[in-house]
């Protein structure tokens, strides 16, 4: 995965002083990238966290409820479908937010033992779909919930259990003590992108500052999710949140740059001047042409303008058709 800005030095540097300029550029870019790179080992750590503290298949449901014998049987109960149980059990005292090992409730069982009937019986009977996981990682403080845990597993389960938890009451921008403070910021890889329609529909914010001041918009240029950024500047993303990168305001004011400079602005100028794979990618175009009409300006060299394609594609994003095919699956009635 892509890291930006990064570290290699800018390969057009005109107008530059010769010394103590090029000294200034690239330790501010080596800051920058280190800064970056502890974001995302803390990013990538919540997957294996996941990975290695919530129960798997092969758990059973006694080590995830180890002193409540009523929540295992609810569990079990729910994970089953076996509804009329769920009833019974509840009617008798079982607690629907229980909570076991490393917080989780017993809901967050029904993602490892997926059973939609299951989950929406427990969620009317009052299981909480916003409780905090407040043990899910002890030794970082770290956080987890459901609303988190459903986005995160969408990939494979599909995000009718998410879409269940926001029906219920699920609040899309809740925010957890976890370097993926609030679910949209789990979707920006493409291989979220049901699920982000699924939490952008329900009014997830797409200009809160997590962590390291990396908005959606700003991780979305990080891992080079051009068509995402492009979704997310039409769709009132905030182009100058965050202050654009020392080392950019210095290549400005040699090359007598004015107009709106910001994160992202640097973001996108270090790929223009490494000449970076993205410049042959077509939304990082159409990117650049949002922000160029909003005065923008990327200085771009010629070699590397003529990359740039004559006509721009016009197309809707996959974000856009994605989140229309979900607004008409729910107008005829064919929600889970």
């Amino acid at each position: 995965m892509a890291l930006k800005p990064c570290c290699r030095p800018l390969k057009h540097q005109p107008n530059r002083k010769p010394n103590i300029m090029n000294v200034i550029i690239k330790v501010t870019m080596l800051l920058v990238c280190l800064c970056l790179l502890n974001a995302c080992e803390g990013m990538f750590a919540v997957t294996k966290v996941a990975l290695q503290q919530l129960p798997k298949r092969e758990i059973r449901v006694s080590d995830v409820f180890p002193e409540d014998r009523m929540a295992q049987k609810l569990a079990t109960a729910a994970s089953e479908g076996d509804l009329e149980r769920v009833d019974e059990l509840i009617a008798n005292g079982a607690n629907p937010n229980a909570v076991g090992e490393n917080g989780i409730t017993v809901i967050g069982w029904l993602l490892y033992r997926p059973n939609k009937a299951g989950l929406k019986c427990l969620f009317e009977h009052g299981a909480d779909p916003n409780a905090i996981w407040d043990k899910w990682d002890t030794q970082r403080g770290w956080e987890w919930a459901f609303i988190h845990l459903a986005t995160e597993l969408s990939p494979k389960i599909g995000t009718d259990y998410l879409q269940l938890a926001l029906d219920a009451g699920g609040n899309p921008n809740l925010m957890v003590n976890n370097y993926y403070e609030w679910p949209i910021l789990i979707t920006i890889e493409r291989k979220y992108l049901t699920a982000f329609a699924v939490l952008y529909s329900s009014g997830a914010n797409l200009n809160y500052n997590g962590h390291y001041s990396q908005t959606p918009l700003m991780r979305s240029v990080t891992i080079e999710n051009f068509e995402l950024c492009y979704f997310l500047l039409k769709h009132g993303a905030d182009y100058m949140a965050g202050a654009p990168y020392d080392w950019a305001k210095e290549f400005a004011k040699g090359n007598d740059i004015s107009g709106p400079m910001s994160a992202i602005w640097s973001s996108l100028l270090h790929d223009i001047l490494n000449q970076e794979d993205s410049i042959h990618n077509m939304w990082f175009w159409r990117c650049i042409d949002f922000l160029e009409k909003q005065g923008m300006n990327f200085a771009i060299p010629a070699d590397v303008e003529k990359f740039r394609p004559a006509v721009l594609d016009t197309k809707p994003t996959a974000y856009e058709l994605e989140i229309e095919r979900q607004k008409m699956k729910k107008g005829n009635g064919n929600e889970s």
